[in-house]
């Protein structure tokens, strides 16, 4: 799906999709992750964002973003 991601300093459209991350024990291999880990991917609310977007975004890892997706209504 997709969603448009804000922070309080900048926002733009992402493509979602989702993950156990202890069903694809692959996953792990192929990404490198900069800040966090992918073992916070267990919590609810937490997601996994390209260096681009965070910076786009003006965000770090702990911030708050808002997803706004559209529903079959519109």
């Amino acid at each position: 799906g997709y969603a448009k991601g804000v922070s309080d300093t900048g926002s733009m459209d992402l493509i979602l999709g989702g993950i156990d991350v202890d069903k694809e024990p692959g996953f792990r291999k192929v990404v490198e992750v900069l800040e966090g880990s992918l073992d916070g991917l267990r919590e609810p609310g937490t997601i996994l964002l390209f260096p681009d977007q965070v910076k786009r975004l003006g965000i770090a890892v702990g911030d708050v973003i808002t997803l706004s997706a559209p529903t079959s209504r519109g």
